[in-house]
């Protein structure tokens, strides 16, 4: 009976170390992806928006910019921007994993 719980134990311990990496890992690659959107994505989008918004006449500028929709429009394109991003790390990854054990033809 002992032998069966401690074999129980090992197994549990194992499954969290495993569980563990995963999700650190995943929270790191997250805060250096929200690192790099913000350091160097988020402002080339501000200026694209900017430009598109640039010919609007100043009293519909002035409206937009008072209710908040520039703000809007930043933080909505920056989780599009981190969506595509993890979504392009993820694969990434999974892709590798799946080649994990086919490098010698096994």
């Amino acid at each position: 009976m002992e032998a069966i719980l401690m074999k129980l134990a090992g197994l549990l311990v194992t499954g969290f170390k495993i569980a563990a990496g995963s999700i650190i890992g995943r929270g790191m690659a997250g805060a250096g992806l929200a690192w790099v959107n913000f350091a160097y994505t988020l402002p080339t989008v501000k200026g694209w928006v900017t430009d598109k918004f640039g010919g609007l006449p100043s009293n519909i500028a002035q409206f937009l910019a008072a209710t908040g929709v520039d703000v809007m429009m930043t933080l909505i394109l920056s989780a599009i921007v981190a969506r595509v991003g993890m979504r392009a790390v993820t694969t990434t990854l999974s892709s590798l994993e799946c080649l994990i054990g086919q490098e010698q033809g096994t």
